[in-house]
């Protein structure tokens, strides 16, 4: 229960929410960069990778990336230009054959 708690605190202080299945996690780490095109690019901290990785998969409300991807770490960076979205899932393919699949959905924050 307090993982859970320090990890909704965390992607609320981060202004994202992210529900993880299994021990991935998510967590958007807010960036103003742009990719050479002008787009917007995102940046994600990826936690609790189980194990050697062959593929990754990110889908947002208007697309679809699929991107072949070895790393051995547990932890890793990942830049991405994704354009405007609402809700992205990222897919992690494991070289054992499993798959881990976390969710993460912008928060809107109001001025006052």
């Amino acid at each position: 229960m307090k993982k859970t708690l320090t990890l909704a605190a965390i992607l609320a202080l981060f202004g994202c929410t992210g529900r993880a299945y299994s021990q991935l996690t998510m967590i958007d780490l807010k960036t103003t960069a742009l990719d050479a095109n002008g787009k917007p690019e995102l940046h994600l901290l990826l936690t609790g990778i189980k194990g050697p990785t062959t593929s990754l998969r990110i889908k947002t409300d208007t697309a679809t990336y699929d991107f072949t991807w070895s790393s051995k770490t547990s932890t890793e960076d990942v830049w991405i230009a994704v354009g405007q979205w609402n809700s992205l899932t990222l897919q992690l393919t494991y070289a054992a054959g499993g798959r881990d699949t976390v969710t993460m959905a912008k928060v809107e924050t109001k001025k006052q």
